[in-house]
């Protein structure tokens, strides 16, 4: 479990497919030191991965996680490159201060960015939500995007193309000069993929309304 709060941005090093390359070792230089631990998870770029190798340096480390098929089918880790940044945060402790929400690490979707535009010293970002994710948004509610956890300002509607199919959703955050300068966020662009996660109660109450509904 995690909280969305990032605590570091790496650099993708290295991509070593596996087999078919449906699969990967993901090898990323992290600011973070430690101490880790074989088998622990951490999320990246809200990721829940599990670290299967670490090289400790004096002020660095390289971290490695396995990615598997499945991962990549649903996540924008298919997408990144040598190079790319990615948020990190290792999983929370318990009885320790919660600042974010409730991130579990299991990527819904990928949405991708559609505006981002300077509001003083801040940005407003908007986020495309594939069409069934969107009913889990709510104003001043919680969604995690790259793993950040962030507060929904406003939210509507994006007609489908076809008849009856379900309407995709926008959602706008405001960043603050902190998380700009904490975060990946910095190096988005307009049409860029993003993970995102909504938050968890929705679909926990959406759940038990099926359960209240049977026969």
């Amino acid at each position: 479990m995690f909280t969305g709060i990032i605590e570091a941005v790496g650099v993708v090093k290295k991509l070593s497919p596996i087999s078919d390359a449906s699969e990967i070792d993901l090898l990323i230089e992290s600011p973070l030191t430690g101490p880790f631990e074989i088998g622990e998870s951490i999320a990246v770029d809200g990721v829940c991965l599990t670290l299967v190798s670490i090289d400790s340096k004096s002020n660095s480390s390289e971290i490695t996680f396995y990615v598997s098929p499945e991962t990549l089918n649903v996540t924008r880790l298919s997408t990144i490159s040598v190079g790319s940044t990615v948020n990190l945060e290792r999983a929370m402790w318990a009885g320790t201060r919660f600042s974010g929400h409730y991130v579990q690490g299991h990527v819904d979707q990928v949405g991708k960015v559609t505006l981002i535009e300077r509001d003083g010293e801040s940005k407003r970002y908007r986020f495309q939500i594939p069409g069934p994710w969107g009913k889990y948004c709510i104003k001043k509610g919680s969604i995690a995007i790259n793993g950040i956890s962030l507060t929904i300002n406003q939210l509507g509607d994006i007609p489908g193309e076809a008849p009856h199919s379900i309407p995709n959703t926008w959602v706008e955050v405001q960043i603050i000069p902190h998380t700009l300068k904490s975060t990946n966020l910095k190096s988005l662009r307009v049409d860029d993929p993003v993970n995102i996660e909504v938050d968890l109660a929705g679909k926990y109450f959406e759940r038990f309304q099926q359960f209240d509904k049977r026969p």
